[in-house]
């Protein structure tokens, strides 16, 4: 891609009454506007804070040849060729991001903005009667309404995109068939020495891939067929093969089964978790039995990392740790931060908690527990499980809910293990409303997240008033994912039974279904 063209573009904006300040007092307001066009047809835009005579004067007549025929992507390269080629003295230069790449001169300002990734160009047929896209708020105004044109489209993403699809499922049928060649090469114990050599790997990793290969060739074939479709991923078929390693064959086969037939569209993470929580409702006593030997073997370590870094790490029950996080999150959102990331903040409180014993530290933290009524009850072993999805044995269910100050909040489903709800019509919702959507909703609405939905922001899929604050409009997004939806203005779709659907700014089209709050195991 290289410039073939710059343009300025200069608008002006009239006050109604004159802008004072302690030097002067002005009427009208210049404001210029640099155009450049690529040889693939794609604008970018930039400003200018000059006056527009020296900014006609300095692009016109000393940048403009400067940037023809240069790759807009070139920021640092054109930055040198602008502070050097233009001979200006005192003039300092300094790479700006505005959404694309940008090449700023500081003072006088000049911006050349690079095209490729921002949004299409507004044509003004008359630029200097333009007060009406600079009034009220200015000209910042003006530019994020020109960075939300067409939702920040570029000619020939959905190709692209299209395209890279198509590779991903190239890629998943060929992975495919190396782990069908590597299971059918698996003759003899000496065989995993030629496939290191030929595959450039150590010993030890040819010898987990062979295990690998060998292991879902011969037990989970469904998993290289889903594969050779294109539906998931070797990553995938690690979270769908390796939590097997302690059940039965027959067991793990079912569990595999059931959960390949909703693997579309789902990441690595969410089949690891589907397939776990299956296997471990399918044999709950050999899952309490995992549970004590573990929990015996629990401990704490220290290691050195590089540049004077420690690492304390700690195994404890799931129970246990996820209280603790939520305890330290907690203080450390109280704390201010001063200049310290929410990481840091977080390793301080809790090097504070353990050397220094504030006051804080009697404090109740909340974590959340779905358990069956009849587990509840001892009535039988169905597990538990977190907010978070992790599932835990019904005795220690039981040994949580006899902690004092436990609340107990019902929860009705209906046969298929899906929670059925009521709400109001306001704007925020209610605390009811709220722990209904974070305990239907585990996680992010959006495809192959895992961030837990204790800590999103309830989003309205329709804006209130127009949308109302009920299960049907209301769901989970992490920062990430609200502040993406707003920014590229995606379109979100909230079913009754919390079916999401998500279309991109790209013309993608995406469907997220919310985990039962009991699956079962087959």
């Amino acid at each position: 891609m290289k410039i073939v063209d710059v343009e300025l573009i200069q608008l002006v904006k009239i006050h109604a009454h004159p802008h004072c300040n302690a030097k002067q007092s002005r009427s009208r307001r210049f404001v210029s506007v640099v155009r450049i066009t690529t040889d693939e047809g794609v604008d970018g835009l930039g400003e200018a804070w000059c006056d527009p005579r020296v900014a006609s004067a300095l692009l016109l007549g000393k940048l403009w040849p400067l940037l023809l025929g240069e790759d807009p992507f070139n920021v640092e390269g054109i930055r040198r060729k602008v502070f050097y080629g233009s001979a200006l003295s005192g003039v300092a230069v300094s790479p700006h991001n505005y959404g694309s790449g940008v090449c700023s001169a500081a003072a006088p300002h000049l911006m050349v903005a690079a095209p490729g990734v921002g949004p299409p160009f507004i044509v003004v047929s008359n630029p200097y009667q333009c007060s009406d896209l600079l009034c009220g708020k200015g000209f910042h105004s003006f530019v994020a309404r020109v960075r939300s044109c067409g939702s920040g489209r570029v000619a020939g993403m959905e190709e692209k995109l299209a395209r890279l699809i198509e590779l991903e499922r190239i890629i998943r049928r060929l992975q495919a068939e190396r782990l069908r060649l590597i299971s059918e090469l698996d003759v003899d114990e000496w065989a995993v020495h030629d496939m290191a050599m030929a595959l450039q790997l150590s010993f030890t990793n040819a010898s987990s891939l062979v295990d690998f290969a060998t292991l879902v060739a011969r037990d989970f074939p469904g998993v290289l067929d889903a594969m050779e479709a294109g539906v998931i991923s070797e990553w995938s078929a690690h979270g769908l093969v390796d939590p097997t390693e302690h059940y039965s064959l027959e067991v793990a086969q079912k569990a595999v089964a059931r959960t390949l037939e909703t693997a579309e569209g789902r990441c690595c993470q969410q089949l690891r978790r589907s397939v776990q929580g299956r296997l471990q409702r399918a044999d709950p006593a050999g899952f309490a039995r995992r549970c004590a030997q573990r929990r015996r073997g629990r401990d704490v370590v220290v290691y050195d990392t590089e540049d004077g870094m420690a690492v304390l790490k700690s195994e404890l029950p799931v129970e246990v740790a996820r209280a603790m996080y939520a305890k330290i999150d907690h203080l450390a959102r109280r704390e201010a931060k001063n200049g310290r990331s929410m990481d840091a903040v977080r390793a301080d409180v809790l090097a504070s908690l353990v050397l220094q014993e504030p006051q804080s530290a009697g404090s109740k933290t909340l974590i959340q527990v779905t358990v069956p009524i009849t587990a509840l009850l001892g009535v039988d072993e169905r597990p538990g499980q977190l907010d978070t999805g992790q599932v835990i044995p019904a005795e220690v269910v039981r040994d949580l809910m006899a902690e004092p100050g436990t609340l107990f909040h019902r929860l009705l489903t209906d046969p298929a293990g899906r929670l059925v709800e009521y709400s109001p019509g306001v704007y925020r919702p209610t605390a009811e409303v709220d722990r209904f959507i974070r305990t239907r909703h585990r996680t992010c609405v959006m495809p192959c997240c895992s961030h837990p939905s204790r800590s999103c922001d309830i989003d309205h899929a329709v804006a209130w008033p127009e949308g109302t604050s009920t299960g049907t409009n209301l769901g989970p997004l992490d920062r990430r994912h609200h502040r993406y939806k707003h920014a590229t203005d995606a379109k979100i779709g909230i079913a009754d039974d919390g079916t999401t659907t998500i279309e991109t700014r790209w013309g993608q089209r995406y469907v997220t279904r919310p985990e039962p709050v009991e699956e079962p195991p087959f």
